[in-house]
């Protein structure tokens, strides 16, 4: 077979036989080719590699090259030929190419490559898969003559070759399409081995920094492409082994684009293969690579192929890529000096399609009327209609137009003006209701204050806002900064304002006019108010009537605090068409349950909410409801919580906008099977523009900054002209330059269907559970403390759907402060939502090759216990400094215990004490309600959510629980820690005494805890008596816990451990099991004494008592005195506490360990030894009873000491090893 080898490797044969079969066009050739194809694999499979071999040793370099490449071409994947044998001759090609005289060009390359981007990101149409397919499909194009002459000209006059000045433009396309100004390209050169020639990829990096004209960018594209051509003789499969040790197989390595010109290359069709290996290609390129562009002169022009991966790209795509290409060429050769950025790229059918056929949302709406009047035309069509309702009550839509009519003429004799301002801080009731329709009517305009928000953040507002009236209710009053403004109180004051007239008011205010101010995070660090008109508000309710539309048979479910703009649709959209609102309290709505039950019961058709708080329904187990209408907005949807509301509703809307273009700019109707959640498309009279930098419209599919004009401005921001001057600039494309549009820092793309992909922010701000969050106001809040030199904040997303916000500290001078003071630092400036969930202190903050800070290196938090975030190694003063610890108390029962892991797998974080603050520790509203369902599970009792809120620690919570009656689980087998080992450990006995061995036996391991009722209500129980004792033995204490633990694991091989009365038990347990015939491969005896074993002679005293007075000194001297020198005038249980004590615990031990008589045990046993013991006779004893075998270890510390920090630690790394070596002997 050897003689066929070097004709099959022949470029120019292979060249020739497909480039034959692709000019008939005939399928049954081509059908004959694809089969030799298979055919040519199979045979080669186990030679070729061997091949590879024999011309390496013959220094054949490029017929071994292009065996390699046949190799590749035919089994991409390499899932036919023998991996083994392929990796072997592999490495001897590469060993053998090292030796070559290539050196120089391998240190220009590395030099060169050094800090590039393994990928070059352009827009796709669909993710990248993880692995490619190398599936590709291509596209033929012409480049007329008297472009291409033009380029010829502009070529020589640049005093470089046509090719030079293609790439270049191909380079300005790829950086108008990836906004990457470091982009690297493959092109193929003809390059020598020894007396050879073969095609070999080089990679031509270019920056484009700097907006360069075209003609500097030629330059720099000269000098690249001419020091590649100097250092072309190293392989490609040499730099990529050099350059891309560990390789990712969703894209190629080195380069995913390349570019080549038939001129640079003799053969007739060139393919640069995109596999680790191959350096050079001869036949179609199809897939190989993310994209090629062919390019060959001829007389008719220059003509073109478009390569692309068809996972990746659609045909439409690389057409419009096309039209982009051919228009940036136009453009360079008219405008030559003209700024790479600048150039014009979009053809004119897809700027008239982006910037007016996309925008054609005009329609009529009542443009003439403000929000207060179109309720009011409302409450004439439907006087007796339910307007609000709230809890047991409700109002008619009469009844609340005349209340709000008492209430503006109330306003209007305190000297309420047209634009003037009037707080508004109260419950969610009708009052609520009845106060914001009576400002407006008024002809004032309302501040919203959450009756939650800190109240430096309230004082800051109402003295910005020059607030001279605020509505409130009496139980707020005191708690309210009012700046020496009016204080209404909407309950207490309402005799007063009912003696006013129930007639509509007259008032001068316009559609022009402010309707409500919303203050939304600033980065300065102080909110801002952002202005909205009556005219924006009236357009966006029209456009909402329409679509997603809303009927008078409706009833609107409002769960929005009103601070949040998107309460306005829940509040005056159904009031303007007759239907429903329908009020839920504060504590209601964060309460998934309350929130179904509320749905289910008053029969609601309509509920606008944030993804979290949809998220938070589901979780609560809601049915659903298909005739149900669910609008989500705010922040952005998962496809995967999309297809979970589909399922139990109507219709979903995905809907988007922010504050300052009045509520929702875009809706969305979302299918069953999306690919991608879309923003959607304008409302009425609204304009979206997606822009680079310059205010130059982006092609489809092409990511800019999102801009929207239309009714929805708003009028500014309030006080801030400077930042209203930045953000609402004058709209580009308007020749009269009287409209504005709206800068919103988004990063967005238009899809072909002239919908809109949002893509994330430009800047720092986030939304969280759809707050929106300037994370410069908190840094600049962080900072304020003295110990802080720098702060940065960011929102991570470690589990999906779990948003967090973290701040990353460096401290002044190492004195790191507490999270406590961190948290009660901001917690006083800003509202709870922008509190950061977790502090991570580090040295140095690290940074960019340009000196900012690199958000995306910060590190991922230890959710494990953070003891970087403690403030350690302070030091006290006094006459003896020492290190400050923080001291925990310990689980008392299983309640503690129970409650200590709920704790942590809804925090996500291990392990936590007793005495830790649930929002302290980062908890949410969200989270306190999975909280709450976690422990409702567990204990099959319904609890309040506010329950949470007035118990926030471990120790509070277990204590209330106390109280309502659940004193212990219904589960007798409790999870200490969760971990995913296939074999568990069972601790026996006392269960909370094995926590923090679980903790340091790794966060794999999966510890439970068995206990019975008996033993707990003897471990709770007060002093007592035997007589009134429930009393167990070892053997039937073994063989109820053994039935618990074969519940949960019903064969072996089994993991027990026990301590002191525990380890008895477990001993029992083994020989149970034993005779059942099934396996414990590990039996651990924590400090085990054995009855009648465990006696003192006179002599083992006194030792005793020297060496504890040794160890402990005068303190344990003073407590034996308590209790008598010599414990022997009592029976002494196996802990050593005395009978006489008769606390009710001892008696339980005592008659357990007294009454059993262990028999010969024929497995094997490790005994743990607390060498501050002394152990009688132990040690015989065991070894007389462990006849498999007895392991010993002594571990520091007394009798439970072993169990607790610091001894603990080697205890737990002791049982490890020993768990590792049974698993391994199994």
């Amino acid at each position: 077979m050897n003689r066929y080898i070097p004709e099959l490797c022949n470029p120019q044969l292979l060249s020739l036989q497909w480039s034959y079969i692709q000019e008939t066009g005939n399928k049954n050739y081509e059908a004959a080719y694809r089969q030799g194809e298979r055919a040519w694999t199979k045979l080669f499979i186990d030679r070729l590699p061997y091949e590879i071999i024999r011309h390496v040793q013959a220094g054949q370099w490029v017929a071994a090259l292009g065996i390699l490449r046949l190799i590749l071409h035919y089994d991409p994947k390499l899932k036919c030929i023998n991996k083994d044998i392929y990796d072997a001759s592999f490495k001897t090609l590469l060993a053998e190419l090292r030796k070559l005289p290539i050196q120089d060009s391998l240190v220009y390359w590395k030099q060169q490559l050094a800090g590039a981007p393994p990928l070059l990101s352009l827009p796709t149409d669909r993710p990248r898969p993880a692995e490619q397919s190398f599936g590709g499909q291509s596209q033929s194009f012409l480049i007329s003559q008297k472009l291409t002459a033009a380029l010829d000209l502009l070529s020589k006059q640049a005093g470089v070759t046509l090719s030079t000045t293609l790439l270049a433009a191909f380079d300005v396309l790829l950086y108008r399409h990836a906004g990457t100004e470091d982009i690297i390209v493959g092109s193929p050169l003809v390059s020598r081995i020894g007396s050879e020639n073969f095609v070999n990829a080089v990679p031509l990096r270019t920056d484009l920094s700097g907006h360069p004209k075209f003609q500097e960018l030629l330059g720099r594209v000269q000098k690249v492409a001419s020091l590649a051509q100097t250092h072309q003789s190293a392989p490609y499969c040499l730099l990529v082994d050099e350059l891309c040790p560990q390789q990712d197989s969703s894209y190629a390595p080195l380069f995913q684009v390349t570019f080549v010109f038939e001129e640079n290359v003799p053969l007739q069709a060139v393919e640069l293969s995109r596999t680790t290996a191959s350096p050079w290609v001869i036949e179609n390129n199809e897939g190989k690579f993310d994209l090629t562009l062919f390019l060959k002169p001829t007389t008719n022009g220059l003509e073109g192929i478009w390569s692309y991966n068809t996972d990746l790209f659609d045909a439409e795509t690389i057409e419009r890529m096309n039209g982009h290409f051919q228009t940036l060429l136009e453009g360079i050769v008219t405008q030559p000096d003209r700024a790479i950025s600048e150039l014009p790229l979009l053809t004119a059918k897809e700027k008239q399609q982006l910037l007016v056929e996309w925008n054609g949302t005009q329609t009529n709406y009542p443009h003439d009327k403000c929000i207060h009047q179109l309720v009011a035309e409302q409450a004439d069509r439907t006087p007796e209609a339910i307007a609000v309702a709230f809890e047991d009550q409700a109002i008619t839509y009469k009844a609340l137009n005349e209340r709000a009519n008492q209430l503006a003429h109330y306003l209007q004799k305190a000297g309420v003006q047209p634009d003037g301002l009037v707080g508004i801080c109260v419950e969610r009731s009708l009052e609520m209701v009845v106060g914001l329709i009576g400002i407006l009517k008024a002809g004032a305009a309302y501040v919203p204050i959450d009756p939650n928000f800190p109240s430096d953040r309230v004082d800051y507002m109402l003295d910005n806002a020059q607030v001279k009236l605020l509505l409130t209710q009496q139980r707020l009053v005191e708690k309210l900064p009012t700046q020496g403004a009016s204080v209404i109180c909407l309950d207490a004051d309402w005799h007063d304002i009912a003696q006013e007239s129930q007639e509509t008011p007259s008032s001068s205010v316009t559609p022009d006019n402010i309707a409500y101010v919303i203050y939304t995070s600033g980065s300065t660090g102080k909110p801002k108010g952002v202005q909205v008109l009556h005219r924006g508000v009236v357009n966006f309710l029209d456009s909402m009537k329409q679509q997603p539309g809303i009927s008078p048979d409706d009833r609107l479910l409002s769960v929005t605090t009103l601070s949040f703009d998107i309460a306005v649709l829940e509040l005056f959209l159904p009031l303007i068409v007759g239907a429903r609102v329908v009020l839920l309290s504060r504590e209601a709505a964060m309460d998934g349950r309350k929130l179904a039950r509320t749905i289910s019961n008053l029969g609601i058709t309509v509920m606008q909410a944030t993804p979290a708080t949809w998220r938070l329904l589901l979780e609560a187990g809601w049915e659903g409801n298909q005739t149900m209408k669910v609008l989500s907005g705010g922040e952005a949807i998962s496809r995967e919580l999309a297809a979970e509301l589909l399922a139990k509703s109507g219709e979903l809307w995905n809907l988007y906008g922010p504050t300052e273009t009045t509520i929702w700019s875009t809706v969305y109707k979302v299918g069953l099977n999306e690919r991608r959640i879309s923003i959607g498309k304008p409302i009425a009279n609204t304009e979206i523009y997606i822009l680079d930098a310059l205010l130059q419209p982006v092609p489809i599919g092409v990511a800019g900054e999102l801009h929207i004009g239309g009714a929805g401005l708003a009028k500014g921001y309030l006080k801030r002209p400077d930042l209203t001057a930045e953000k609402f600039i004058p709209n580009p494309f308007c020749e009269t330059g009287a409209s504005r549009i709206y800068k919103t820092g988004d990063l967005a793309r238009y899809l072909p269907d002239g919908s809109i992909e949002c893509l994330g922010r430009l800047d720092f701000q986030v939304k969280i559970r759809g707050f929106r969050i300037e994370l410069g106001e908190i840094e600049s809040v962080l900072v304020e403390h003295p110990a802080v030199q720098q702060a940065v904040v960011i929102v991570r997303e470690d589990a999906p759907g779990d948003k967090r916000l973290v701040g990353y500290i460096v401290a002044l001078n190492n004195q790191s402060p507490s999270t406590s003071e961190l948290r009660s630092l901001v917690r006083a400036n800003v509202p709870e939502y922008m509190v950061p969930s977790i502090f991570v202190f580090l040295d140095v903050l690290p940074l960019t090759p340009n000196g900012k800070v690199d958000r995306k290196a910060l590190p991922v938090p230890d959710q494990t216990r953070q003891e970087v975030i403690s403030p350690i190694g302070k030091k006290v003063s006094g006459p003896s400094s020492e290190t400050v610890h923080e001291t925990s108390i310990a689980p008392q029962d299983d309640l503690d215990l129970q409650l200590l892991k709920i704790w942590e797998n809804v925090l996500n974080i291990s392990p936590i004490n007793m005495e830790d603050n649930f929002f302290e520790l980062g908890g949410h509203s969200l989270l306190a309600v999975a909280l709450i369902t976690e422990i409702e599970k567990t204990y099959k009792k319904e609890l309040p959510l506010s329950i949470l809120f007035q118990a926030p620690t471990v120790q509070q919570l277990a204590n209330t629980l106390r109280k309502e009656g659940c004193s212990s689980s219904s589960q007798t087998l409790v999870t200490i820690q969760k971990g995913d080992s296939k074999t568990p450990l069972f601790c026996i006995y006392g269960i909370f005494l094995y926590y923090e061995l679980a903790k340091h036996l790794g966060t794999d391991q999966t510890v439970y805890g068995v206990y019975l009722e008996e033993e707990l209500h003897a471990a709770q129980g007060e002093k007592s008596d035997q007589s009134s004792m429930n009393l167990v033995s070892i053997t039937e204490l073994a063989t109820r816990y053994l039935k618990e633990i074969r519940a949960q694991q019903p064969v072996g091989p089994y993991f027990f451990a026990g301590e002191s009365l525990g380890g008895l038990v477990a001993f029992e347990m083994a020989q149970q099991l034993h005779l059942q015939g099934e396996k414990v491969a590990l039996l651990g005896l924590f400090d085990s004494a054995i009855p009648g074993k465990n006696k003192l002679s006179f002599t083992q005293l006194l030792h005793l008592h020297a060496r504890k007075i040794l160890r402990q000194g005068i303190p344990y001297i003073r407590k034996r005195m308590q209790k008598g020198i010599h414990p022997a005038a009592a029976p002494v249980s196996d802990v050593g506490v005395r009978v006489s004590d008769v606390e009710a615990q001892t008696i339980f031990r005592d008659y357990a360990f007294n009454s059993y008589t262990p028999q010969p045990y024929s497995g094997e046993a490790v005994l743990f030894r607390a060498i501050d013991e002394n152990h009688f006779s132990t040690l015989k004893a065991w070894k007389s009873l462990a006849v498999g075998g007895l392991e010993i270890h002594d571990i520091s510390g007394d009798h439970l000491g072993i169990l607790q920090e610091p001894n603990v630690q080697l205890l737990a790394k002791k049982m490890r090893a020993c768990m590792d070596q049974a698993l391994a002997r199994l």
